[in-house]
């Protein structure tokens, strides 16, 4: 399913996993998920902001996607895979614009 089909209302959360850039292109979908899409994500993802939609984002960590959303929040992660029974560390970012309340006790 096309991501821009959603329809989301102020204070919605929506968590997007897009084909990740560099490496996903080709693999998910039947049209290629290249830079151009990446960019209409991005457009996608500044309509929900302005609609008051919090919204988390998943992608490679790559200078590309940095500059794309420069504006919203991005937290860098550590992730593994395990493939063919090797297991590979990659770097990924969040990409995210809500705030986070955390109560302590």
């Amino acid at each position: 399913m096309d991501f821009s089909f959603i329809e989301p209302q102020q204070n919605d959360f929506v968590y997007l996993d897009p084909p990740y850039h560099q490496s996903g292109e080709r693999f998910y979908t039947r049209v290629p998920f290249d830079e151009k899409e990446q960019i209409r994500l991005r457009d996608f993802v500044y309509e929900l902001n302005n609609k008051g939609v919090k919204i988390m984002l998943s992608n490679n960590n790559t200078t590309f996607i940095r500059d794309l959303y420069k504006d919203f929040f991005i937290t860098h992660i550590g992730v593994t895979y395990s493939i063919n029974e090797q297991r590979n560390l990659v770097n990924e970012q969040l990409v995210k614009h809500y705030f986070q309340i955390i109560n302590k006790v």
